[in-house]
């Protein structure tokens, strides 16, 4: 995931949420691709890669960064699907967010991404590029259960 901040005044304190999961209308998790991805975040800080799940369970939300003018915000993330998740269509979709104090509203932005889990053992010879996809912004001004962790930023100044 990758924030820039390209106007001269700071964002302030940007939250950061990711998801795996497919679009089962299923109310048993086992048809959930959500319920067999890890997904993961690379903490510079530690320089290890952190299970999500050890932050908020299985939440999304992760963490928050500074997002200060001419400022880009880079965060590496990687999933691990087992072997037992559901194959078929898939999505990953990521979302930073900040509030605006002056305008007291919630700004955000998010990428969306359409893949496909294959099943154990095939192949894939063209496994193609993560496309942006389309979707519609999420509207919310609530603050993530469970706290927050800062992320120390990384990235270029311009």
């Amino acid at each position: 995931m990758t924030a820039a901040n390209h106007s001269d005044q700071s964002l302030g304190t940007v939250q950061w949420l990711a998801t795996i999961d497919n679009d089962s209308a299923s109310d048993n998790e086992k048809d959930w691709l959500s319920t067999y991805a890890n997904l993961e975040y690379f903490n510079p800080q530690t320089k290890a890669w952190e299970s999500m799940a050890d932050q908020v369970g299985n939440g999304v939300y992760f963490g928050e960064t500074p997002l200060g003018p001419k400022m880009t915000v880079d965060i590496k993330l990687r999933v691990d699907i087992t072997a037992k998740a559901p194959v078929g269509d898939a999505f990953s979709m990521g979302i930073g967010g900040y509030v605006d104090e002056q305008k007291n509203c919630v700004h955000s932005a998010f990428g969306f991404y359409d893949f496909t889990v294959l099943k154990p053992g095939s192949s894939n010879d063209n496994p193609g590029e993560a496309k942006p996809g389309k979707g519609t912004k999420p509207v919310s001004g609530k603050k993530p259960q469970g706290g927050s962790t800062e992320i120390v930023p990384t990235g270029k100044w311009w």
